[in-house]
């Protein structure tokens, strides 16, 4: 009989967060009938939004001076990245960028637009760990250097465990040392300082450098050996130093893990030193003679 609608209802353009009327628009129900139309309105409300951040935020101990940071909102809007402590790490072009040794916290943001609410805010540790600071002692003994006094008290970890009783500067072990052990260090101002990682165990040989000969004459060769990797000697340096802290002899990224090297001139002490791009350094006196 022809009684049916045809067309369609209508509304205001917009995508964007706002209230937009329905119209009637082409609707119509035959030339018999006249449509009573009580328009509305369609009311878009901002969206939430979600930060996704799953980063291990860890400077120190492996040459690293910067981390690429890279949360994600599921906005597709640009996440912000503040530190809460500048002096140990700041925030570049979205990359974290090392100051100093310590700890901190950054925290990702994404306070919205006119269409997105704010983000719930994402807050992940940052651990800058100083190298050099433990060394294995004896073969049931680990011991911290604080040879520059600046710290009061320490916890020690094995495997990522706080070791209950661990508490002065050095690490006892019942048995010979199997793991990888760290400690967490309070300086003098109450600075927390996490140590770079030490792992043992009576099956893996510790790094050495050692000098051969010791004593070596006046201007004579001598060779600078370590059972260091080839992999770990990239970006290395070695130098050479009188007591007086002179540096003499500088030789960059070694190849091989026995160095050539010219003894000096005058006799006496003096102090060779190979340092990895990790931050972490072997010394040996070396005793010149005529």
């Amino acid at each position: 009989s022809g009684d049916s609608f045809t067309g369609a209802l209508s509304r205001t353009a917009g995508e964007n967060v706002g209230v937009y009327a329905i119209t009637q628009g082409n609707l119509s129900a035959g030339g018999n009938y006249t449509i009573m139309y009580n328009g509305s309105n369609f009311i878009i409300t901002k969206a939430d939004q979600v930060i996704t951040w799953n980063e291990t935020l860890e400077l120190g101990c492996n040459g690293e001076t910067s981390i690429v940071l890279n949360a994600v909102a599921n906005s597709g809007l640009a996440v912000n990245y503040t530190s809460s402590n500048t002096n140990i790490a700041t925030v570049s072009n979205n990359s974290l960028i090392f100051q100093n040794y310590g700890s901190a916290t950054i925290t990702a943001s994404q306070p919205g637009n006119m269409n997105y609410n704010a983000a719930p805010a994402v807050v992940l540790p940052v651990v800058s760990s100083q190298p050099n600071l433990i060394r294995k002692q004896f073969e049931d003994v680990i011991f911290f250097d604080n040879s520059s006094k600046s710290f009061k008290s320490y916890s020690w970890y094995k495997n990522g465990v706080l070791v209950p009783g661990q508490t002065l500067q050095y690490f006892k072990e019942s048995g010979p040392l199997n793991g990888t052990y760290y400690a967490v260090a309070t300086k003098l101002d109450g600075t927390l300082i996490t140590t770079c990682t030490l792992t043992l165990s009576p099956t893996i040989e510790e790094e050495y450098i050692r000098i051969v000969p010791n004593p070596v004459r006046s201007n004579a060769t001598f060779q600078l050996i370590t059972n260091v990797s080839s992999g770990r000697l990239q970006n290395a340096r070695v130098e050479l130093y009188n007591l007086t802290g002179n540096l003499l002899t500088t030789i960059t990224n070694p190849s091989q893990n026995t160095i050539d090297m010219s003894a000096p001139s005058v006799e006496g002490i003096y102090i060779v030193k190979m340092t990895l791009a990790n931050g972490k350094y072997f010394t040996k006196n070396l005793l010149v003679k005529n």
